[in-house]
Parts: C-alpha cells; sequence; structure tokens
C-alpha cells in the first residue's frame, strides 16, 4: 500500500514581538446562551471561560498542524497550540439579554512566558531524527494497583463524590499512565462538575493512549453539549457509534445535540434508540417525551413520562415534563398535580415553578401564580416572559403599579409587548 506523509507546520504571532516581551493588559469577550440544566452562575461561568480564551488568541498564539495521508485519505489531523499565561483579572463585566449572557474580561498576560514556550515546541519534520526511547511499562503490580483504585474511582463517581474520585484516579495514573479508563473516568468526573474544558482534557489523553476506547468519544460529546458547541458534540457522538452502534449513551448526547439545534425528529429518533438499548432506564423514556412535547404531540409524549415513572417513581423531570404535555393540552389540574410531584420530589425542579404560575395564570388564580412566577425569578431572574406572566397577574388584581414594573422588566430583557 502506497503511503504519503505531508506535515504542515504554520505559525501565526499576534499582538507580541520577542524583542519587548513584557506583561501587557488585554480584553477577551465570550458568550453563553443558558439552557435547561444552567444555573445563572454555571452560565456566566461558561461565558466567562470563552472571554479568557478570547483575550489569549488576543495576546499572541502558536499554532501548529501536522497531517498525515494515506492513499489520499486524511488518517491524522493535529493541532498544537501555545499561548502566553494570565496573571491577573482586572476586570470582569456580565450582561444578560434574554438567556444569552456576554462576559468581557480585562487581564494582565505575560508576554515573555508565551516566548518561552515557542522556544520549546517541537514540530514534525520529514526525516526528522527518531523519537526518544519510550519508558518501559509499568510493572503488572503496578497496573494491578491502578485498576483496583480506578474500580474503587468509579463506585465513588456513582455515589457523586467527585472530588474524591479524582484524587484516586490522580493516583491510578502515577502507577500507570497509558489507562485510558483512568483518563476517561477523569474525564466523567469533571463532567459531572460541570468543568468541561478539563475533561476535555483527560478525555483526550484517553484517546490518545487507545483511539478504539468509546467511552471516550460519548464522554467528549457530553462535554461538549456543555460547552454549548453542539457540532462537536454530534461529531464524537458519531465516532463512538461508529465503534459500537448498540452503545446507548451516544444516542443520548446526540440527541441533546439534536434538541439544542431544534431537529426534533433526529432527536427523537435518537433517544428512541437510546431507550431500545437500554430499555430500563428511566431517563431515555422522558427525553422520548421531551422531543414530542417539542413537536407539540403532546398525546404521544404522556405515556412516555408514565413508562419513565413506572420504571422511577422518583424520577422528577418526567413528572416536569408530563406537567408540560398537560398544560399544553390545557388539562391544568393534572399539569399542577404532575409539576407539584416534581418539585416534591427535588425542588431544584427550577421549570416545573414556571409551569405551575402558567397553570394558575390560565385558570386565573393570580396569587399563587405570582407566588410561582416570583419563585421562578428568583432562579432565573433573566428570563422575560416570568415579569410579563406576573405584571399579567398584578393587572388583573389592580396593582398597577407593580405590573408597570414588570412589564418594564420584561421589555427590558427583550418583550415585545
Amino acid at each position: 500500500m502506497k503511503k504519503f506523509l505531508t506535515a504542515i507546520v504554520a505559525a501565526m504571532f499576534l499582538l507580541m514581538s520577542h524583542a519587548n516581551a513584557e506583561v501587557k493588559t488585554y480584553t477577551g469577550t465570550g458568550e453563553y446562551r443558558m439552557g435547561d440544566s444552567d444555573t445563572p452562575k454555571s452560565a456566566e461561568r461558561g461565558a466567562k471561560e470563552k472571554a479568557l480564551r478570547d483575550a489569549l488568541e488576543r495576546a499572541g498564539v502558536y499554532v501548529g498542524s501536522y497531517s498525515e495521508v494515506e492513499d489520499a485519505e486524511l488518517v491524522t489531523d493535529k493541532i498544537i497550540s501555545r499561548t502566553g499565561a494570565v496573571l491577573k483579572v482586572l476586570d470582569t463585566k456580565i450582561v444578560w439579554d434574554g438567556f444569552i449572557v456576554r462576559v468581557t474580561v480585562q487581564v494582565e498576560i505575560d508576554a515573555d512566558e508565551l516566548n518561552r514556550r515557542l522556544k520549546n515546541i517541537d514540530t514534525p519534520e520529514k526525516n526528522s531524527s527518531p523519537p526518544p526511547t519510550q519508558p518501559k511499562p509499568p510493572a503488572a503490580d503496578n497496573i494491578a494497583l491502578s485498576q483496583q483504585k480506578i474500580d474503587e474511582a468509579i463506585k465513588l463517581c456513582r455515589q457523586n463524590n467527585f472530588r474524591e474520585a479524582i484524587d484516586i484516579l490522580n493516583e491510578a495514573i502515577e502507577l500507570n499512565s497509558e489507562s485510558a479508563e483512568a483518563y476517561e473516568t477523569l474525564g466523567w468526573a469533571y463532567n459531572s462538575l460541570e468543568e468541561y474544558n478539563t475533561a476535555i482534557f483527560y478525555l483526550n489523553k484517553a484517546v490518545q493512549v487507545d483511539s478504539t476506547f468509546k467511552n471516550s468519544y460519548h464522554s467528549l460529546g457530553r462535554a461538549y453539549n456543555g460547552l454549548k458547541e453542539y457540532d462537536k458534540a454530534i461529531f464524537y457522538c458519531n465516532k463512538a457509534i461508529e465503534l459500537d452502534p448498540n452503545y446507548p449513551n451516544p444516542y443520548h448526547w446526540r440527541g441533546n445535540a439534536y434538541m439544542e439545534q431544534s431537529k426534533y425528529n433526529l432527536a427523537l429518533s435518537d433517544f428512541k434508540k437510546y431507550a431500545q438499548f437500554d430499555p430500563n432506564n428511566a431517563g431515555a423514556y422522558e427525553k422520548i417525551a421531551w422531543a414530542y412535547n417539542n413537536l407539540k404531540e403532546y398525546d404521544n409524549a404522556i405515556p412516555y413520562c408514565n413508562k419513565a415513572i413506572e420504571l422511577d417513581p422518583n424520577h422528577s423531570w418526567a413528572y416536569k415534563t408530563r406537567g408540560e404535555s398537560y398544560r399544553f393540552l390545557k388539562d391544568y389540574y393534572r399539569a399542577i398535580e404532575s409539576y407539584s410531584k416534581a418539585i416534591e420530589l427535588n425542588q431544584n425542579c427550577n421549570w416545573a415553578y414556571n409551569g405551575l404560575a402558567r397553570c394558575y395564570l390560565a385558570l386565573k388564580e393570580y396569587d399563587k401564580a405570582i407566588f410561582y412566577f416570583s419563585e421562578f425569578i428568583r432562579r432565573h431572574p433573566t428570563w422575560l416572559y416570568s415579569y410579563e406572566g406576573r405584571g399579567k397577574c398584578y393587572e388583573a388584581l389592580g396593582e398597577h403599579d407593580k405590573a408597570r414594573a414588570d412589564f418594564a422588566k420584561a421589555r427590558q430583557l427583550g418583550w415585545k409587548g
């Protein structure tokens, strides 16, 4: 088989020179759209991460690329980047616009650090000297002990003890740095802590160690879902499905990405496969109902909610989703029953408060509606429709000053009424 090897190395230096390296101030901006599972704090954190990355790129970045082609098909495509180091965040400005938060940061960045890193970059070249001798593999005892620690960490992750699991996994990697499972489990822990960029770092390490380890790819899909980078999420879920078409998890995360892209039929198909391959998973049926609700097929959604509740009577999101189905069918009393059960099981099932408020507004029980709108506003202060809804309640009760204040706030957030 004839093989071709091409190497393309490109370097780009922005706003810096080696002759005048110094600490400089740069401004970066980042934007993040809040989803159902986000809190205002986590959304602001996501926007700030993007703003910091933007500032670093403005300060200076080296980008190197290396491609390997076999029989005219790309088989390796690597990108290497180096940036300077943030010394201090001088100022942070946060602006909300409906569901979107925009963050602007002003930071001090050390140009000398960038230049030091650039001097240490290794780029692949044709006819380059042989790679250094690889370290000897770990002894069998170390591999066995590492696996014991990984198994212990997995149990801790299942108990939501993620920080403790991380400490143990780092010990496992010290014993065996070639364990894809250790790196992937670190990705799982950091994903669960919503520290998605850190998760991606370790998941990429897992892929480097073992490119056939399917868990790494679906976990990358989960991480990119968390970062709202849905095309990347779909890409990595596709990789996991290519490795094992019967593996349930990538259908879940690819379905989530399709939902966020408003591709509801594609999402519905994925969620049904998720349930097919994991038929005892209550969450899979709730996801199907979620997709049907967005397709406005509320009667189809309800049986899947019921199936989820049958499998897991404590599944708060299944009750919330069923409440949505009943509300849009204008069956308000059944909707109230489902929403109330969701909150009883999980006081952080935030959208159930919004659903209750809407039901009581429709039933003209304005005091109850005001209570739930106010509770939802406390949890999601930028959701403009809560102010609009509460304003209507105040107006119906003759409390016109409060109504005007709520309508003004809703307009400030983008309401056109």
